[in-house]
């Protein structure tokens, strides 16, 4: 059976550690865990350690680290998700999703169809979700969760890491009333190395309205169909993150391989 996992604010070396209360509470009261038993914790930004539970007290758990790696397992920063938000327990989902294909950053997107609104009232959920993902998934680096952002910043940010070779994608279905046309993604010709990034922008359920688009476009970024059918966030989110993995590379690592990958 896999050891449960805890996220702690530092990951020491070796040597004792104290879970913060809210994970203690999880460990003694939710999996009733015991003195003896082996778990392992992880600090957000990387680093993950295994280690065994020396005490337990009534609102902490002591633990003692015996090893410590950097093992981020996501795309060292190269891999964004633009989306505007589903309503209710489908953000879950999303977060679930992107969190544990590798993405590095989340920029919810406010959109002329938008449905929901992330502020200072919902934003600590989304953070809470994604923690939920890293236990499930082994991974031990947080997905950026960045503020909202509007299109017309959104325009900025594509203008800008154009610059770094950053490319942006907005994933939009052919055959709709909307005047521009997509590349089908199967069209995209081949590379022989990963891209330095990519940023894939997702709409709502609506789409993009066609001024949205226009915009996006003439800042630089390009349309890309998924195929004939419409897809809901959830799933285009999956689909993103899967191709930015064959975009982008597994890891820092990757970058000097040369197998070939589909890209721009």
């Amino acid at each position: 059976m896999r050891a449960p996992r805890f996220l702690v604010p530092d990951v020491p070396d070796f040597g004792l550690v104290a879970l913060p209360e809210t994970e203690s509470h999880h460990a003694t009261k939710v999996l009733r865990l015991k003195v003896g038993e082996s778990i392992e914790l992880f600090d957000g930004v990387g680093y993950v350690g295994t280690g065994v539970i020396v005490e337990l007290g009534r609102r902490d758990v002591t633990v003692q680290v015996s090893q410590k790696r950097f093992a981020p397992y996501d795309h060292f920063g190269r891999l964004t998700l633009a989306v505007a938000l589903p309503k209710g327990d489908r953000q879950r989902g999303t977060i679930e999703k992107l969190t544990e294909l590798g993405a590095d950053r989340l920029v919810p997107l406010e959109t002329n169809f938008s449905v929901a609104e992330v502020n200072d009232r919902n934003a600590n959920r989304l953070d809470r979700y994604a923690i939920e993902a890293c236990k499930q998934s082994r991974r031990n680096r947080l997905v950026q969760i960045d503020p909202s952002m509007n299109t017309t910043n959104f325009c900025r940010e594509i203008r800008t890491v154009l610059q770094a070779g950053i490319r942006t994608w907005v994933l939009h279905p052919p055959d709709t009333q909307c005047r521009f046309d997509s590349v089908p993604v199967l069209s995209t010709q081949f590379l022989t190395k990963p891209l330095a990034g990519v940023i894939f922008a997702i709409g709502p359920e609506g789409g993009f309205s066609d001024s949205e688009i226009a915009s996006m476009m003439e800042a630089g970024a390009g349309l890309l169909s998924l195929g004939d059918r419409i897809l809901r966030v959830e799933t285009a989110v999956a689909v993103a993150c899967t191709l930015g993995s064959l975009w982008v590379g597994q890891s820092r690592a990757s970058q000097s391989s040369e197998g070939p990958l589909i890209g721009s």
